[in-house]
């Protein structure tokens, strides 16, 4: 929750307009914003994320720097791309690494587990 920037705490917010900048044979979204006689503008491009030129936007932004700012959308500020990856990297690793831990116990534990199942099986009135 913290790890956003701009804070989304120590923020504000404010609408901006989508304007399209021709870069390297390239279309790229960027959001022009306004805060008191200042013009800012941020980079809007998000992957999945379709703005078209002339677009009203929210955007957030840092009230001391406001070239410290986002689009404020789901996808984009709360939910990122290499975020969400590498969340589901770390969690087939862990995966991984239970599978294999569990697939082939050693005898001596297997024993162990074995001889627990049979004292916790018997009923109390047999």
């Amino acid at each position: 929750m913290f790890t956003r920037q701009p804070d989304y705490f120590d923020s504000e917010t404010t609408y901006g307009t989508i304007q399209m900048k021709d870069t390297a044979k390239q279309l790229i979204p960027f959001a022009i914003f306004h805060v008191a006689s200042d013009s800012f503008s941020v980079k809007a491009a998000y992957p999945f994320l379709n703005l078209v030129s002339g677009q009203r936007v929210k955007i957030i932004y840092n009230t001391a720097k406001p070239t410290n700012a986002a689009v404020y959308r789901s996808w984009g500020y709360w939910f990122k791309w290499d975020e969400l990856l590498g969340s589901i990297l770390i969690a087939l690793v862990f995966w991984g690494v239970a599978v294999l831990l569990n697939k082939n116990p050693a005898e001596e534990s297997l024993r162990e587990q074995m001889s627990i199942q049979e004292e916790t099986s018997k009923r109390k009135y047999d």
